[in-house]
């Protein structure tokens, strides 16, 4: 595998989203800390705490990621070719099911529904007489 050349200005916002998401980590713990004295930030607290981080974290890491990919050596000047036509070729494979395997698959559904069904209470069963009866 041929080594990944990285421009000086790529290491410097590499270095500099370290940092900072460091920064945003010590911050988020510092804000949980404060935030857990009460009994309602107790409850609430971690959750919004969470959620403000997550909001923070990824507004952070799309500033650095557009920094960097916006470095003069990696804006091209000319557009690249297009891709040659794609060949889409439909193919279907397999078998159908065989009558046995469908008829064995009915029967392990009926064996099972008949053995997991609800049994019904006595009551049950009398009041559905009176209500036939009637």
């Amino acid at each position: 595998m041929a080594a990944a050349y990285f421009s000086m200005r790529e290491k410097w916002w590499a270095l500099f989203a370290a940092l900072g998401f460091e920064v945003l980590k010590q911050i988020a713990v510092v804000y949980l800390g404060s935030v857990t004295g009460s009994p309602s930030g107790a409850a609430f607290g971690p959750i919004l705490g969470l959620l403000v981080f997550a909001n923070l974290a990824s507004r952070f890491i799309l500033f650095v990621a557009s920094w960097t990919a916006s470095a003069r050596e990696n804006l091209e000047l000319s557009a690249p070719e297009p891709p040659g036509p794609a060949v889409i070729r439909p193919e279907v494979r397999g078998d159908r099911p065989r009558a046995a395997t469908v008829l064995s698959m009915l029967g392990i559904g009926l064996v099972m529904g008949w053995g997991l069904r609800r049994p019904q209470h006595k009551t049950q069963r009398k009041t559905q007489r009176k209500t036939r009866d009637e």
